[in-house]
């Protein structure tokens, strides 16, 4: 969707943009809720499949090695994933609000889009080269694509744009804000509560 929406404004057919647009924001809201099913979802599931909180994560998947429970585990994915979504509903919401300003627009929902990586590129780790979900890979790929982001203003605009900024910030400090609090006692009883 992001690539079809930049071609047909590069190609200067901003009706059908338009058009598309409001599909695009229906597609966004599935993306929403879509994410926010799953990641609710996944505790009931893996507890269903006979996994415990307390078993070690090795037994599990031999390749994130010994020493981190399920719980520790899944509270981090679960918190990771409820901070992508709640980053890119808000920057979709934000983005549709100033579709009247391109410069904004468009830096807000690569923004978002971004942020909505983590799942995918979490998966994309598994394979053995790149460590595991535990690993540095998604976090590096996100941190490159946002700074990517931030060099693109600077090449493009002698400066940094204050969406772009703005919304790099709000993306870090979510996700930050995620990590900090799926392995606290308030986040690990939420994901207890998933059972």
């Amino acid at each position: 969707m992001l690539v079809a929406q930049a071609w047909l404004v590069n190609a200067g057919n901003i009706g059908l943009h338009r058009k598309l647009g409001y599909f695009a924001a229906g597609y966004a809201a599935v993306v929403v809720a879509g994410g926010l099913m799953a990641t609710l979802n996944v505790v009931s599931r893996d507890l269903d499949m006979g996994i415990t909180f307390d078993v070690d994560m090795a037994e599990v998947a031999p390749a994130l090695g010994s020493g981190i429970t399920y719980l520790a585990f899944i509270s981090g994915v679960v918190w990771a994933n409820i901070a992508g979504v709640v980053t890119f509903a808000a920057l979709i919401a934000t983005a549709i609000s100033y579709r009247s300003r391109s410069d904004i627009h468009k830096r807000l929902i690569l923004v978002a889009t971004v942020s909505i990586l983590g799942p995918a590129l979490a998966r994309i780790s598994r394979i053995e080269v790149l460590g595991s979900e535990q690993g540095p890979f998604t976090p590096l790929v996100l941190l490159f694509l946002l700074a990517t982001i931030l060099f693109y203003d600077w090449y493009a605009l002698r400066r940094i744009h204050r969406a772009s900024l703005l919304a790099v910030v709000s993306a870090i400090a979510l996700s930050v804000f995620g990590t900090a609090i799926s392995q606290s006692e308030l986040g690990l009883r939420f994901v207890r509560s998933l059972a």
